[in-house]
């Protein structure tokens, strides 16, 4: 049996909340005692029995409904493995996949339901999870394994009224409303006006980039560009899919996504659950002249995470803090090769169509430029080379591009001519 109980206490939540239903599904977990509310922010927690230790900060506690609406965060996915076992999956993390535990959910409720409470147990010993802060007006808590009495929670199902998950854009531009969005669940929308979008190109020659409408569900853990009906989460509600399937997410994506933007976690050398932002190879979603674009967010305070304290790890120095500039949790940004523009304006497939036409591929000695090198070809260089006059203008009957139009050209063409017979 493995000693460490990875996220143990963000499995027990969602736990409770399915045994509550018999059946698997989305929830948000509450303290009963404290009305505090569970967030996953990280994914480097753990519990250790033997060793008496336990870094549970990978779980915030914190009061007040009207935090999670549009905090991804805040849901939890319970699958139920029979009886009272359970196993939580998100933000890409699974208990069991983690730890090889399943934990234990025991209601208190007459007619077993809400609330719970949460254990797991090894080798003969049991730690039950609880909010250990006890001073009842604090808005954060503190998870903790044991020493208080708040161990029991309230377990509430996910809905598309009183429990939703919405959205709430961060950027505006064309007159529409924008988010930058990264989870680890599919979804699609329960709000009318929505739509989601992927980049496929990037064209750094005229510093554009093309996105694809999404169609239909968007898949697990796929980063996208969301376009919400208004600028309030209320009116940009999802609607949550089956965790265990859509995990068929499109290969040509070159957006890549964050779950956690945690500065300030770390239990002796293990890392934060942060990513740094690069100047030259990330480029983040914004607003360029009211249009939408993704620009080089440099040091931009409000399209990243400046963190002046961040907890980093040196092997000589131990802990220490230093600035850093991290992308948001659960945002989506685009990957770029070194070199790239500061700014890329987005365009449609339809837009990139219309603004940047393909041009047709050039055909060896086409001087006439109908597609083949036929004697219109060959006559239209011998013209232009004994009078100076033709149908082909010069440069394009310069085949061997040195400037003029002489007797290499003539053979070029005629050798093209001859070799497509």
């Amino acid at each position: 049996m493995k000693k460490i109980f990875t996220l143990l206490a963000f499995v027990g939540l969602s736990v409770a909340s399915y045994a509550q239903l018999n059946g698997s599904g989305y929830y948000r977990a509450m303290n009963a005692n404290t009305e505090r509310y569970i967030y996953v922010i990280d994914d480097k927690g753990f519990i250790s029995l033997q060793a008496n230790a336990a870094d549970t900060k990978a779980i915030q506690l914190r009061k007040g409904k009207e935090h999670v609406f549009d905090n991804p965060s805040s849901v939890l996915y319970g699958l139920s493995k029979g009886g009272n076992l359970w196993d939580l999956q998100a933000q890409g993390s699974g208990v069991y996949g983690i730890i090889g535990l399943d934990v234990t959910v025991k209601s208190f409720a007459s007619d077993g339901g809400n609330p719970y409470e949460v254990s797991g147990t090894t080798n003969g010993q049991t730690v039950y999870l609880v909010d250990k802060e006890q001073e009842m007006y604090e808005e954060y808590g503190k998870l903790d394994t044991g020493g208080s009495s708040y161990k029991r929670w309230m377990i509430t199902p996910m809905d598309q009224t009183e429990n939703y998950l919405g959205i709430t854009p961060n950027v505006q531009a064309n007159d529409k409303y924008y988010s930058s969005y990264y989870v680890s669940f599919p979804f699609s929308f329960h709000s009318e006006g929505m739509k989601a979008y992927y980049v496929t190109k990037v064209d750094t020659k005229n510093n554009v980039v093309v996105v694809k409408e999404v169609e239909g569900i968007v898949q697990k853990s796929m980063p996208v560009i969301v376009e919400c009906s208004t600028a309030a989460a209320e009116t940009n509600k999802l609607a949550l899919q089956d965790y265990t399937k859509h995990d068929a997410a499109p290969a040509d994506n070159l957006l890549g996504g964050v779950y956690f933007s945690l500065h300030n976690h770390m239990y002796n050398d293990r890392p934060c659950g942060y990513t740094e932002y690069d100047p030259n190879t990330m480029r983040i979603l914004s607003s360029v002249d009211g249009k939408l674009a993704y620009v080089n967010a440099a040091e931009n305070k409000d399209l990243l995470n400046y963190q002046a304290k961040t907890v980093v790890y040196d092997e000589k120095a131990g802990q220490k803090l230093v600035p850093k500039y991290l992308l948001k949790a659960n945002q989506s940004y685009l990957k770029v090769a070194e070199g790239t523009a500061d700014v890329l304006y987005v365009l449609t497939e339809a837009e990139y169509a219309e603004k940047y036409p393909p041009v047709p591929e050039t055909v060896p000695g086409d001087v006439t430029g109908d597609g083949t090198v036929d004697i219109q070809d060959c006559s239209s260089v011998l013209n232009i080379f004994l009078n100076g006059s033709g149908s082909a203008d010069t440069k394009a009957a310069d085949l061997n591009n040195d400037g003029v139009v002489d007797i290499q050209d003539v053979s070029i063409v005629l050798n093209a001519f001859l070799s497509s017979k």
